[in-house]
């Protein structure tokens, strides 16, 4: 019996993780470091219970607070801009980080641009805010794995290694 729920236990861990990263991966391109900051965890207990724990070390690595946005959804607001890279300019780096250095274009009626000093083409747009959706559900995830532990029980018993 030990065995079995020893085994149940680590296939619901291996699930919960290969779920969790597709969900990840379905809501956009987020990449490895998303992926790899999630971990799951099997521990068996006295008594012949065990446990699927599932933690994230979202808030310790470079990702910091935006997971919980994608997770929830959220309005990120500027101080008093926030410098978004335009889709067309192919930058991946903050504006401050910029190689070459930036200048602003204030133009009336419409956002002012971050202009490259080097090309004079512009790299980022200034917001006073972006409203990020949700992008992925680990809880909910969670949740869905979680009502297939009788299926892997099951599973096991089968095995007759329960």
């Amino acid at each position: 019996m030990q065995q079995g729920i020893g085994r149940t236990a680590r296939k619901t861990g291996s699930e919960l993780k290969k779920a969790i990263y597709n969900n990840i991966r379905s809501g956009g391109d987020f990449g490895k470091p998303w992926r790899n900051a999630v971990r799951v965890e099997t521990t068996p207990k006295r008594g012949g219970a065990s446990n699927a724990t599932v933690t994230t070390r979202f808030s310790s690595s470079p990702l910091g607070g935006a997971a919980q946005a994608f997770e929830e959804g959220a309005t990120i607001h500027g101080r008093p801009l926030l410098w978004v890279p335009l889709s067309f300019a192919k930058v991946n780096t903050r504006a401050r980080r910029f190689s070459g250095g930036l200048f602003r274009v204030d133009r009336p009626g419409k956002h002012p641009l971050l202009l490259s000093r080097r090309d004079k083409k512009p790299k980022y747009v200034g917001l006073e805010s972006v409203r990020l959706r949700k992008r992925f559900d680990i809880r909910g995830t969670v949740d869905q794995v979680a009502g297939r532990v009788p299926e892997f029980w099951a599973d096991q018993m089968n095995k007759g290694s329960a």
